[in-house]
């Protein structure tokens, strides 16, 4: 073996499993607590990009030497798992009925207060977030930034649609700290409510159901970046 080949093989070596490491690191970095480790959350959100890199790299060990494949191999398999959270493949049909009273439908949405952060409203007299909860119709739709229910023609919330919006959720609380509300078809009421979270008990036909509704915090991105 050539000195050039022999240094190439040992750098495609090297960097197969780095790359390994740091995949297995992505997808499973949400099991790590981020108050203990802060990079951890930011490696979660890299977890595809490692998925493409170690898909390029298979033929590229293969190539090198075939028995180096077998370490992007079995990183592929080893996070199969957090693969198929992020690119389901539903082979399997889903198990949920509305019919069934075990079964709910949740909708979880930062309503940014209703706001249309382009500042594009629709012609007539509805809002495009209140009007997207109404049909999605989630048995139960947990908000945050909705730090309010009431008619605000600023931002095209008119009585009408807030009045639908009751009836069709007949149990809805408002958060006033931080906008963590819940509108349910189905009895709540608010056990506590810290910070960014709030904690929902929500009587279902057959169960109570604790709720907890988390306001997830930015990673400081700028105007630009949410553009």
């Amino acid at each position: 073996m050539s000195i050039f080949r022999k240094i190439s093989s040992y750098f495609t070596l090297a960097i197969s499993i780095v790359i390994a490491i740091a995949t297995f690191f992505a997808a499973y970095a949400g099991h790590i607590n981020p108050n203990s480790m802060s990079i951890a959350p930011l490696m979660c959100m890299t977890f595809p990009y490692w998925i493409i890199i170690t898909l390029i790299m298979l033929p590229i060990c293969f190539f090198v030497d075939k028995r180096f494949s077998l370490i992007p191999l079995i990183s592929l398999i080893g996070c199969i798992g957090p693969i198929l959270n992020i690119c389901p493949l539903n082979i399997w049909p889903s198990n949920y009925d509305k019919n069934d009273a075990e079964s709910f439908s949740l909708l979880s949405y930062n309503a940014y207060n209703f706001i249309s952060y382009d500042n594009n409203y629709p012609e007539d007299d509805t809002n495009a977030t209140l009007t997207f909860i109404a049909k999605t119709d989630a048995d139960i739709v947990c908000l945050q930034e909705c730090e309010y229910l009431s008619p605000l023609p600023r931002w095209h919330v008119y009585r009408k649609q807030v009045n639908e919006i009751k009836e069709q959720y007949p149990h809805i609380i408002i958060g006033q700290e931080n906008g963590q509300s819940i509108f349910s078809k189905y009895p709540v009421t608010k056990v506590t409510s810290d910070g960014f979270f709030s904690h929902f008990v929500v009587d279902m036909p057959n169960h109570k159901l604790d709720i907890i509704d988390v306001h997830l915090r930015s990673i400081r991105l700028s105007d630009e970046d949410k553009k």
